[in-house]
Formats: C-alpha cells, structure tokens, sequence
C-alpha cells in the first residue's frame, strides 16, 4: 500500500501536512511525539491508557490529541473526494517520524473499499464460463498432481 499526503487540522489553528501511513493492521491512529510536537499540535496528557505494538511490547503514550483529517493526495493522485475525518489520535515516543492510519479510517477517507477484506466483483474481472472452465482444469491437474 502506499502513501496518504494528510493535511490535519486542530480548532485551535493548527495546521500541517505530512506524508502517512496506511495501516490496515493497526486500530487505532497513532502520531509519534516528535511530529506531534514540531507541529504544535495540542493534546491531552496520557490519562493511564495503554496500548501495545503488533510485537506485545507495551508502547509509551505522551497523551491524545483531537484531530481533524483528510487526504490531500493518495498515491501521487489528487484526492478529489477530500473527507474529513475528526478523530482521536494517541500520541507516542516509541515511534519517530510516522503517522498511521487504521483499516476503518482508510474506509472512510475511500482509500480501500468499505467492505475489505471481502473482494469485489465487477464486469472488469467476471470470468466467462469458459475460462471457470479452462482454470477448474488446471486447478484439478495441479490437486491430482500434488496430493499423491
């Protein structure tokens, strides 16, 4: 997957773009600390949340910070739909320089489809009954093949 250019906005005036990462793996939208604190950005110290990484190693959480997003570009293309997303964001020091995106956010900025991870048919990739036919073949000869 590549990279989000995300302009984030807080009430306060606030304001910056950074280049982001989709995440599809992560729940949560995390900021490390020192973009966080080069933007100025305003947030709430860490009330005793915890969060861990995709490891199980526990995360250090500076605090959270209210949000408002979208895309600016999405993959070099203009983003034409610009969503914005107001959102929480945990801020941490365990990670530099990176800002990431959660499956559900990615939805709902229009970056991945709203029902991933199910895969979409449409007329482009419909097979005709003779390819089902001609990769069913295939598909059999390979089993018969292997499974001996």
């Amino acid at each position: 997957m590549g990279q989000l250019l995300v302009t984030f906005e807080q009430l306060n005036g606030v304001k910056f773009e950074y280049p982001s990462c989709p995440d599809t793996g992560s729940s949560i939208k995390i900021i490390s600390y020192n973009i966080a604190k080069r933007n100025n950005v305003n947030f709430y110290r860490n009330t005793g949340s915890k969060l861990r990484n995709a490891s199980g190693k526990q995360m250090q959480i500076e605090g959270i910070a209210e949000i408002n997003s979208r895309p600016s570009y999405i993959n070099g293309r203009y983003n034409q739909n610009r969503r914005i997303v107001k959102s929480r964001y945990v801020i941490t020091r365990d990670m530099q320089n990176e800002i990431l995106f959660p499956k559900e956010d990615l939805k709902r900025f229009g970056v991945i489809p709203k029902n991933l991870p199910n895969v979409e048919v449409n007329e482009e990739t419909k097979a005709t009954k003779e390819e089902i036919k001609i990769h069913s073949n295939k598909i059999d000869r390979l089993w018969h093949r292997y499974s001996l």
